[in-house]
């Protein structure tokens, strides 16, 4: 069972990997491609009795993930007859409730030894991750290590764009949310390692040096704000335990570490942040943009004909100037397990009529 939950936790964090780089052609398939295992899991722990027994949290987890499948069933009976609706249903239900119990699972299964082994594994990820990471940020927003070697445009994974030349770091996830979780469990869980007592196992200490390093790179050059409020709430919790914990020692690790991330990190950010706005700087009127980039400064942003204004403001030239701000196309890309959809908006210009005494020379 332990095995089975391993494997769970690696196709949940290379399952993004295969889609983009391995087999993107199946990347629709792959999407489910740890839920045959998981299902399998939930039998062998239904015919040893691995499943923990009185515990309130989970009998309401199985009475919701009931009500859910009852109400897509609803959903589907009574809509208009659609394939889509059921298929949608189910995706739906399996994403809310499916994964739900192993959380319970692994809690009534695992004992000390493999939680140990799991938060080695993460912090050995983390190393490789970070590099990818580090990769994908300095590598331009269409390189094939952002958005994979599929190609069909349908298939490719584009990530939300920081500006025309940098794009939002998805690692080995075929979405930013998968990169954002990962990096937040990797920083808690090397925070935990540098503040607890000596008297738990360690992990090697160039593990947990190139282990942080790696959470401390994708933090850095992630992009996401969610991403650096997760860590911030592990360094929050670390200076409470600093104020509230036994143990001299215990405390000064819990003071020490959190306030120096928090040295190093913003320096780390203004660096990032300094990159991506010289490399924007630096970037042709005309080049094109990746989806989710926007123009820059704000007067390029707005739509339609309008006069050229000068200082002061009630001067006007040239006389018969008007000005064709630029207009970005959008595209969202949402990582579904169906053929992805790229909608596209295009705001068209608008038109004010005025008088012609208003701007004709006499």
């Amino acid at each position: 069972m332990v095995r089975l939950v391993f494997l769970i936790y690696l196709l949940a964090i290379f399952e993004g990997s295969l889609r983009k780089w391995v087999l993107p052609q199946f990347s629709q398939y792959l999407f489910f491609i740890r839920d045959p295992v998981l299902i399998v899991a939930y039998a062998i722990a239904a015919r040893h009795g691995l499943w923990p027994r009185g515990q309130m949290l989970f009998a309401a987890s199985l009475w919701l993930a009931g009500l859910g499948l009852l109400w897509a069933a609803l959903q589907a009976a009574t809509g208009a007859a659609s394939d889509l609706r059921l298929i949608l249903g189910a995706y739906g239900w399996r994403a809310y409730f499916l994964y739900v119990p192993l959380a319970f699972l692994v809690g009534n299964v695992f004992r000390q030894a493999d939680l140990l082994r799991l938060l080695k594994l993460t912090l050995w990820l983390a190393v490789p991750i970070g590099a990818l990471v580090m990769a994908q940020f300095f590598s331009p927003p269409g390189a094939i290590i952002n958005i994979g070697n599929a190609a069909e445009e349908e298939l490719q994974f584009h990530g939300l764009g920081l500006n025309a030349e940098r794009t939002r770091p998805m690692g080995p996830f075929s979405s930013g949310a998968g990169q954002q979780q990962f990096t937040a469990t990797a920083c808690a869980i090397a925070l935990a390692y540098f503040i607890a007592p000596r008297r738990i196992r360690q992990p090697p200490f160039l593990l947990l040096a190139f282990g942080a390093g790696g959470v401390l790179t994708a933090v850095a050059l992630s992009g996401s704000r969610g991403t650096v409020l997760q860590c911030g709430l592990s360094l929050v919790f670390a200076l409470g335990l600093a104020v509230l914990g036994r143990g001299n020692a215990v405390r000064a690790r819990a003071l020490v570490w959190p306030v120096a991330l928090a040295l190093v990190l913003p320096p780390v950010l203004a660096g990032r942040a300094a990159i991506s706005r010289f490399s924007f700087t630096l970037r042709l009127p005309k080049m094109p943009r990746p989806s989710g980039t926007y123009a820059m400064p704000r007067r390029d942003i707005s739509c339609g004909e309008q006069p050229v204004t000068s200082w002061p403001a009630t001067w006007i030239e040239p006389v018969r100037g008007l000005t064709m701000p630029m207009i970005v196309l959008s595209k969202v890309l949402l990582p579904m397990p169906l053929r992805p959809i790229r909608p596209t908006v295009s705001p068209r210009a608008t038109q004010k009529l005025k008088s012609r005494r208003m701007w004709l020379a006499p």
